[in-house]
């Protein structure tokens, strides 16, 4: 099903069956089968939508992107341009994530997320954002969502705990478990996530 009021580019390409209602798209744009997306959704041109994947309503996804296969992003969403994202990754509500990033494949990136340009999350990353568990305590829930600043890089596996702040290009070693902030241009590792050295020049992207 393809709404009366969808819009779209030049070459516009879907495989049947699809559910789109309201949405815009650019030119070169490719959606796959079984994928449903919600009203006032924006896609830029040269992005790529493959099969299973669910787009709730209000997200923005910039030119050249690769949404792969059963994705969920859900509402209100920014995606810019050149940016991945990777199989059975869930993006929360209310995130923002810039130019040249890539998430890879079975990540879970919280609500309330800010995602800088040219960050790279490995596989299997998990976000936390909610510190403590209101439902459990008698106390309120916080919603609280990581801040990934320009250029870092996250290995596979790392746990991200509420409202930390990973500094300009920083790098997270492989199944670390980060609980409190970490500085720019250095290297952590471990549970906690500690420092092991400084990034070296000829590695960063600045």
């Amino acid at each position: 099903v393809i709404a009366k009021d969808v819009k779209y580019g030049e070459n516009f390409k879907y495989i049947d069956p699809v559910n789109i209602y309201g949405s815009e798209f650019g030119d070169n744009v490719f959606v796959g089968p079984f994928v449903e997306i919600q009203s006032n959704v924006k896609v830029g041109s040269d992005t790529r939508i493959q099969s299973h994947t669910f787009i709730c309503s209000d997200v923005e996804i910039g030119n050249n992107c690769w949404i792969n296969h059963n994705a969920i992003i859900r509402e209100n969403v920014k995606i810019l341009n050149d940016c991945t994202i990777g199989s059975n990754t869930i993006c929360e509500n209310n995130i923002s994530i810039g130019n040249n990033c890539v998430i890879h494949n079975n990540t879970m990136v919280c609500a309330e997320t800010l995602i800088e340009s040219c960050v790279f999350i490995g596989p299997g990353v998990s976000f936390t954002n909610n510190s403590p568990i209101g439902h459990l305590r008698d106390e309120s829930s916080r919603i609280r969502g990581a801040k990934l600043r320009f250029g870092c890089a996250v290995g596979g596996g790392v746990t991200i705990c509420p409202g930390i702040e990973i500094g300009e290009e920083s790098i997270i070693a492989a199944g670390a478990v980060a609980t409190t902030d970490i500085p720019s241009q250095i290297i952590v590792a471990g549970n906690p996530a500690k420092k092991i050295r400084d990034v070296g020049k000829q590695s960063l992207i600045k």
